[in-house]
């Protein structure tokens, strides 16, 4: 039984690529309520820095977008709060939605130079809430995965690429897919390297899952035995290493995540890492944990004591905002509150960020 289905069996339902799904749903509704506003607010030829991300002793911080709506004040008011900060964005989901000049992740990155923020593009060919690929990756379609991406590299540049998301999931769930996927990702790597040499790409991975932790809200039992490990070098051209990453869903408090967590993992592959999604709820577990705003800030705390011993390019929230849907396993996990009050855990997002 995956992840997915522990989540289900337990009542709790598994966000896919989780920051992704709200990307495919939301997403999508914002090209057709925001593009207008977005191209009159911006100018049409603005493009996102072509500078190559350097090394930096604090890792890029961000959250993905998720805005109170996607429309309206709503949708504004998620940028204006980013404009505030020095976090970046990252939009995740369906690698059909690059090929739109309305669509989200064309979007987050018209309006990143007005806004002052790093975009952080991911797409993959497989969701992970469904189980399923996206689209057929016959012939026709990995051709057409490639150039899709190709393209919305060459147009927009952006400086953090991730082709890939949880993809032990997909390994998983789908291991002959997932082979057709290893040799896919190598040829976009190089494809998008054609058009912007600047840009990082990478691929991604859910951490606890790989790590064989399957208890806590997964609903089964931690597992060394089921580690993943060996997937990692299956992308070597990769240029940084990512992880989701979720702790909140093992570990009873931020204090009982292991001291080598993230070094573990840094220390197999010898390559900068990317937390590109992670966070703590606000509220408490069903399974009987404790959950308060004031953890949260625990969590930031814990880390950033995790993460300071090895090269972290960036560390990415799930969610400014709830985004409703069957995600109840990450319900609460955001900077803040639906009335739009900052959480504690904003000021401690940010402050470094």
């Amino acid at each position: 039984m995956n992840r997915r289905a522990f989540l289900a069996a337990s009542g709790l339902g598994l966000l896919g690529g989780c920051a992704s799904s709200e990307s495919d749903t939301g997403g999508t509704e914002t090209t057709a309520a925001t593009a207008e506003q977005t191209a009159a607010a911006t100018d049409e030829s603005a493009t996102v820095a072509t500078d190559e991300p350097t090394a930096a002793e604090t890792p890029l911080r961000g959250v993905s977008l998720s805005p109170r709506s996607y429309s309206g004040d709503g949708f504004t008011a998620f940028f204006e709060h980013i404009r505030e900060t020095d976090l970046a964005v990252r939009w995740a989901g369906d690698w059909q939605d690059l090929a739109s000049d309305e669509g989200a992740p064309a979007v987050v990155c018209t309006l990143a130079e007005q806004y002052g923020y790093q975009p952080v593009i991911e797409t993959g060919v497989y969701s992970v809430d469904d189980g399923e690929l996206f689209r057929p990756l016959d012939e026709a379609g990995q051709t057409a995965f490639v150039e899709t991406v190709s393209d919305f590299a060459a147009e927009w540049k952006p400086p953090y690429f991730g082709i890939g998301v949880e993809v032990n999931l997909h390994a998983e769930d789908e291991p002959e897919q997932f082979e057709t996927f290893v040799s896919l990702f190598a040829d976009a790597y190089d494809a998008i390297k054609d058009v912007s040499p600047s840009t990082q790409v990478y691929t991604g991975f859910q951490l606890e899952w790989m790590r064989g932790l399957r208890g806590g809200v997964f609903g089964g039992e931690n597992d060394a035995s089921q580690t993943q490990w060996d997937l990692l070098d299956r992308f070597p051209k990769s240029d940084l290493v990512a992880f989701t990453s979720y702790p909140d869903l093992v570990f009873e408090r931020p204090a009982d995540i292991p001291d080598e967590y993230y070094v573990e993992a840094a220390d197999r592959v010898e390559k900068p890492i990317a937390i590109t999604e992670t966070g703590w709820t606000a509220t408490s577990r069903d399974i009987g944990w404790e959950r308060t705003e004031a953890q949260q800030v625990a969590f930031v705390e814990r880390l950033s004591d995790l993460t300071n011993p090895i090269d972290v390019a960036m560390l990415v929230w799930l969610w400014m905002y709830d985004q409703g849907g069957d995600t109840a396993a990450f319900d609460d996990m955001t900077l803040r509150r639906p009335d739009g009050s900052a959480r504690p855990v904003w000021d401690a997002w940010t402050t470094d960020a």
